[in-house]
């Protein structure tokens, strides 16, 4: 193995649920690994406006640019605007159209190319419509544009027409979205779906603006699925891999992303939520601590997310040492938990 140290920073969103619900959803579960990691580490909590600013955080980064990341990972010139425009489905609940999760679509390559052969024109006006893959959809605008939007993930489970895009062209926006929609409405995509029981693709959510700077995160590895993930890695000039099953340790400084508690936390489903933690047992935080106690790993740095705030915990290999740091309960990980002594440590 190569004398590099080996530093691990794992990104958990989803981790954080507020104080009561975290304490009743952990009261019972055994997770020793994931207590001893908690009660080694130093343990730091502070508030993020949005799912993006706490990953640009935890990349290492002032701003994380979705759009034109995708784009760099697709080797798209960088010239003019990217903006993402990804396919979404709106669900009626009463008088609101709430966005649902898009991972529930599971739309093929074939059903993605025919919507967007079609919707192309209609945002012709705008921009060149691009597809990363069958659920990451770009727009290549014409033009500057001030456009502010709201994170895709941020969306989720929320009224999507209050939280429509803020641009000086707004109306040009509303009136292109609403003719998207009703070309979606019959399109023959969405009537084969709905005769299997899929739902329909009936708009498109636009986020990820932003321009792509000049990167100083000094990565050797990014572990993460995704088309974003890959463009960073290419725009920081470090290696990237999907994100493997389980934790496998290498030389340098590795970041890696794990969405298993993320689709949870949005569904507020306690019960696929403790599953997903019980299998990150398993597969990440009980091979983390081995490495931490044996030397193979120098550094782990756990950051979580959730309720508007982000956890950063740090736990060095010399941490072992600290006898009278015990194991802290899981409920620490609850948002308006009291703290351990140690938990304003810096990490």
């Amino acid at each position: 193995m190569s004398q590099t140290p080996s530093i691990l920073h794992l990104a958990l969103p989803g981790l954080l649920w507020p104080a009561q619900a975290m304490q009743d959803m952990v009261f019972d579960l055994k997770l020793p690994a994931l207590s001893w990691l908690l009660g080694k580490g130093g343990r730091s909590l502070h508030p993020v406006a949005d799912s993006q600013q706490w990953l640009a955080e935890v990349a290492g980064l002032s701003e994380l640019p979705t759009a034109a990341l995708r784009a760099s990972a697709l080797q798209q010139e960088q010239t003019g605007r990217w903006l993402c425009l990804d396919p979404i489905h709106l669900r009626v609940e009463r008088t609101q159209l709430i966005v649902q999760d898009p991972a529930s679509l599971r739309l093929t390559e074939d059903e993605a190319a025919a919507l967007m052969a079609d919707l192309a024109p209609l945002l012709d006006e705008l921009g060149a419509l691009h597809g990363a893959d069958p659920h990451e959809w770009l727009l290549h605008l014409h033009e500057e544009s001030d456009i502010r939007t709201t994170p895709l993930a941020d969306a989720i489970e929320l009224n999507g027409d209050q939280l429509m895009p803020k641009a000086g062209n707004v109306k040009l926006w509303r009136r292109l979205l609403n003719e998207v929609q009703v070309t979606l409405h019959e399109h023959p995509v969405n009537l084969a779906r709905s005769a299997r029981g899929l739902p329909a693709v009936n708009s498109v959510w636009p986020w990820g603006e932003g321009d792509l700077k000049v990167g100083q995160a000094d990565w050797n590895l990014i572990e993460a699925d995704g088309t974003l993930w890959q463009g960073l890695s290419r725009h920081l000039g470090c290696a990237w891999s999907a994100l493997p099953e389980r934790f496998e340790n290498h030389a340098g400084k590795t970041l890696a992303l794990n969405p298993a508690l993320d689709i949870a936390t949005r569904q507020r489903d306690a019960i696929q939520w403790r599953a997903a933690l019980q299998s990150l047992e398993t597969a990440w935080f009980e091979p983390i601590a081995e490495a931490l106690q044996s030397g193979a790993l120098r550094q782990f740095v756990l950051h979580g997310q959730g309720e508007g705030q982000a956890l950063r915990m740090t736990v060095s290999g010399s941490n072992r040492l600290n006898f009278w740091r015990k194991p802290a309960p899981l409920a620490a990980l609850g948002v308006g938990a009291s703290p351990s002594a140690h938990a304003g440590a810096k990490a």
